[in-house]
């Protein structure tokens, strides 16, 4: 919800596509330059209390947005606490995944608990777009910010009440605090999944920054209509809860679907190129399923992987590393932006098809880094 108010509010405040680049970068930034700290952190401290806290500063972030745009607001101030919430979120994320560890005791429920976190996630992209195109049309974006504020009571509450098997991960000493090349050894022992965290990155910077530039496309194509944008990005979401619940009840497809990730990239560039030449709410709303139902499907498999392998003294360091190389989306937002201001979304969306195939190449490189039934001892 947040996510689109704010992308909405820069683009109304600046009708720029850079702008909403950069407003996407702003809120990833923390993720990408902090993720080998907050993976240490992560991995040495409370997670559940650590991730009360950082609920805490995010409803406070959203409590705060909302007071300052009810009336029209500074694009820079704006960008500032968007900032804020992007350090939220860079502590956020990890401490959600890691947290698994704590809550499962058997090593062979954590794929089923992972997948059913992901529909969690996925049913949020779902409700808060279309909640927020809504409510911007009706009430404005202070309703929204504040209705996303109190959205994380709930969540605070049942992290009160939920009782971790243990209150500190225990480090080994080979993986201690005081080594940062720790990780990095790890990974190279344990190739395959190096080689996942690369994909990750590789679509982050190709085929996901799309949704970057969904309220120039929304406003270009369908005129300044909220609910025409909320109706596009809930149609995203929608592709995306569908991805998660297949991989969480259909436990087979998590074993075949890695065999089909090269063809899934060709149809998301595909996807990608096809949506500048729709002027059709219905067409485009059925490419931006399918293009999130492929990516959504890639990202939540290899979390899968990393959840199930990794071993759990470094648990909050590879989901850092995770977190860390989707955050390389708002990168290739920023040349895509860039490229939409110099000439225009379609040729940013369809150079963006073009460029995703570029992840072809290192997928089909990848059967060894595919889905095994290895367990770390």
């Amino acid at each position: 919800m947040q996510t689109l108010t704010v992308g909405w509010l820069v683009y109304t405040l600046t009708d720029s596509p850079l702008m909403l680049s950069l407003a996407a970068f702003i809120a990833q930034m923390p993720t990408l330059l902090l993720h080998t700290v907050v993976g240490r952190l992560t991995d040495s401290r409370n997670r559940l209390r650590m991730l009360v806290t950082v609920q805490w500063l995010a409803l406070a972030q959203a409590v705060v947005m909302a007071w300052y745009c009810q009336d029209l607001p500074n694009i820079l101030v704006v960008l500032a606490l968007t900032l804020w919430s992007g350090l939220t979120s860079a502590f956020e994320l990890p401490l959600r995944q890691a947290a698994v560890g704590c809550l499962v005791d058997e090593r062979d429920d954590i794929e089923n608990v992972t997948a059913l976190n992901a529909i969690q996630l996925s049913f949020a992209r779902l409700a808060g777009p279309v909640t927020a195109g809504l409510l911007i049309h009706v009430f404005g974006v202070s309703a929204c910010f504040l209705l996303n504020a109190l959205s994380y009571l709930p969540f605070i509450i049942v992290l009160r009440l939920t009782r971790s098997g243990q209150s500190k991960v225990v480090l080994r000493s080979d993986v201690a605090l005081g080594r940062p090349y720790t990780l990095w050894n790890y990974l190279r022992r344990r190739r395959h999944l190096g080689h996942l965290l690369l994909l990750v990155a590789l679509l982050s910077l190709t085929a996901m920054p799309h949704v970057t530039l969904l309220p120039a496309l929304a406003s270009d194509v369908f005129g300044s209509d909220p609910r025409i944008l909320g109706w596009m990005a809930g149609a995203s979401g929608l592709g995306g809860l569908c991805a998660t619940l297949l991989l969480g009840f259909v436990p087979q497809l998590r074993r075949s679907t890695q065999n089909h990730m090269g063809l899934s990239s060709i149809v998301c560039g595909l996807c990608l190129m096809a949506l500048p030449y729709s002027d059709n709410l219905w067409v485009s709303s059925v490419l931006l399923w399918l293009l999130a139902l492929l990516l959504v499907v890639q990202a939540t498999l290899i979390n899968i992987i990393l959840q199930a392998e990794v071993d759990e003294a470094l648990r909050g360091r590879v989901l850092a590393s995770f977190s860390g190389a989707v955050a390389l989306a708002p990168i290739g937002g920023l040349w895509m932006g860039a490229l939409a201001s110099a000439a225009s979304c379609s040729t940013a969306l369809i150079v963006a098809g073009l460029l995703s195939g570029a992840v072809i190449s290192p997928l089909a490189l990848c059967k060894r880094c595919g889905y095994t039934s290895q367990r770390p001892g």
